[in-house]
């Protein structure tokens, strides 16, 4: 084996062939290129001599006795890992369609016959040669992309650890009042956000909120509303027991950023577990739906603007009572406008019958059996979150 002077940016380029002439002549044609230069007499050297040197190229004549030849010289270093991606230019006096097909089948990147043109050889090395460099780059952006990624998933799973931290316990109990709940994001981040809260002695904070879009942004500002509505928040004093104070304030808090586009709807009720009754405001979200005693459903009246959207909006409060052997169903609007394959909504009516069918089934097995009908419903995949707190008053 014979070496030209090695120099740490120069590509490798590894010379086989069996006849010393050809290899000189080759070897001064390809010298002007300023790479660096291996030679190998036969198909086993040249292997070795690839799995040692890493060549960026090799340049593999074919007829090579009494060894191997030059197609299983190929073959043998396209089958090992450590090689298979070294480019390969077949340099042979045979001429014939079948051996060039032979030769690019086997896998060869390119075919030169012999007597070759010096022009040529060097175009095509230049070729290849580029080709080369440029999936390296490639190869090494590829890299750098996937190291990001893999960042940005372990932000991702950090960010919904955070988030899903920040949800209730599963199941609740004030008094007569049992909720439970339940959490269904689209993306692994969501702009859905709930929660059930004790505000004082006979005082319980509920409220689901729908921030527009999903993803990072939309979790992020979620994120900022919890802390926000949270009794022990530091954010500054708010009347956790008037809903339209809050919404009002949030209003003033979140504004809609120019070009965001960014608001959220809201549902925020206080029950008052002493007098079993439940006052509430609406900002744009779906008003909830209530299941009187004898296992009717009704969606109670309520509107508003969303959050953050202009200065000032009039936001107005419901009171309404919860007797005994009642439920209500809060939920954000990804339950309602679920859509079935064909595009048909799942719609009020279609909740309500729902909901009413479930009367008499522990608020577990409601859950349960709505989630149930997401999925026959829109077996697809949700295009949206879906958020429901279910409350029910016992005797």
């Amino acid at each position: 084996m014979t070496q030209s002077k090695p120099h740490p940016e120069k590509e490798r380029i590894l010379l086989v062939d069996d006849n010393p002439t050809n290899l000189q002549v080759l070897f001064q044609t390809l010298s002007s290129l300023g790479h660096d230069l291996l030679v190998a007499r036969d198909g086993v050297s040249a292997i070795r001599v690839a799995q040692e040197s890493q060549p960026s190229l090799i340049l593999l004549d074919i007829m090579m006795p009494p060894g191997i030849d030059g197609f299983e010289t190929c073959r043998q270093l396209k089958e090992n890992p450590a090689t298979r991606d070294i480019a390969v230019i077949f340099l042979s006096a045979l001429d014939d369609t079948d051996d060039k097909v032979r030769g690019l089948t086997t896998g060869a990147v390119d075919y030169v016959s012999k007597p070759f043109k010096a022009d040529e050889v060097i175009a095509r090395v230049r070729t290849h040669l580029t080709i080369v460099q440029l999936q390296r780059k490639l190869d090494h952006q590829n890299a750098q992309l996937l190291h990001a990624n893999n960042r940005m998933q372990q932000d991702l799973i950090a960010a919904e650890q955070i988030q899903r931290a920040l949800l209730p316990a599963e199941t609740l109990a004030f008094g007569p009042v049992q909720i439970q709940w339940m959490y269904q994001p689209c993306d692994r981040l969501a702009g859905d956000a709930l929660n059930i809260f004790q505000i004082d002695e006979h005082n319980v904070g509920v409220y689901v909120l729908d921030v527009v879009g999903h993803g990072v942004s939309a979790s992020l500002l979620s994120v900022a509303v919890m802390h926000a509505l949270s009794p022990t928040s530091s954010i500054g004093s708010m009347n956790l027991l008037d809903p339209v104070e809050v919404a009002a304030t949030l209003n003033t808090r979140f504004p809609m950023l120019s070009g965001s586009n960014q608001f959220f709807t809201l549902f925020y009720g206080v029950i008052n577990t002493q007098q079993r009754s439940i006052t509430y405001t609406l900002a744009a979200h779906p008003p909830p739906m209530h299941v009187d005693a004898a296992g009717q459903a009704q969606v109670w009246e309520g509107s508003g603007l969303p959050i953050g959207v202009v200065k000032e909006p009039m936001y107005n409060a419901w009171t309404k009572t919860l007797s005994p052997g009642t439920r209500l169903f809060i939920f954000s609007d990804g339950l309602p406008e679920l859509r079935a394959p064909d595009g048909t909504l799942f719609g009020d009516d279609n909740l309500k019958a729902l909901i009413q069918n479930c009367a008499g089934i522990h608020l577990t097995g409601t859950l349960d059996r709505i989630s149930e009908h997401i999925i026959a419903w829109n077996h697809q995949g949700k295009s949206d979150d879906i958020s429901v707190i279910a409350i029910e008053i016992n005797q």
